[in-house]
């Protein structure tokens, strides 16, 4: 956290990968929420609790070089409460290139992101089918291996 109280930055460990292989950017990361913060849908309110929302997302979330990123809150917030909301589902980072080649309209990717993925986390998307099951694959190019190399459930 800046002096300031409101501003926060983040620096990107070098080598990270998406799981398509391209190499997770800085700019990945403040596209992915500004991208959240403008479709202003469900998922904004977490980032609307630091007070990034879709008039000032492009101006508080900013790409500082290749491997820094900073956000601006609207008010000093408990330091713990604000890098909870970052790290929370709603600042998930997504691949900027492949959501971008994969759009075919102005919802931020969100049509192909129904039943495809473009993350760098531990497990990436295998198969899914709405309201019965989930297949997850360990991602090997991750910052550390994980144990479990597939993880598979349904409704019943």
């Amino acid at each position: 956290m800046n002096p300031d109280g409101l501003t926060f930055t983040f620096k990107i460990r070098p080598g990270l990968k998406s799981h398509s292989g391209n190499p997770l950017t800085a700019d990945d990361v403040a596209w992915s929420i500004q991208r959240t913060a403008l479709l202003d849908k469900g998922a904004a309110a977490m980032l609307a609790g630091i007070g990034l929302t879709k008039a000032n997302a492009l101006q508080n979330v900013k790409k500082i070089d290749d491997t820094t990123i900073s956000v601006t809150t609207d008010q000093r917030y408990v330091p713990t409460f604000a890098l909870n909301v970052l790290g929370s589902w709603p600042a998930s980072v997504v691949d900027r290139k492949l959501l971008e080649s994969r759009a075919k309209t102005s919802n931020g990717g969100n049509d192909w992101l129904k039943t495809n993925e473009a993350g760098s986390g531990a497990y990436k998307l295998v198969k899914w089918t709405a309201n019965d099951s989930i297949v997850l694959q360990r991602f090997d190019g991750y910052r550390i291996l994980l144990a479990m190399r597939r993880i598979a459930c349904c409704v019943t």
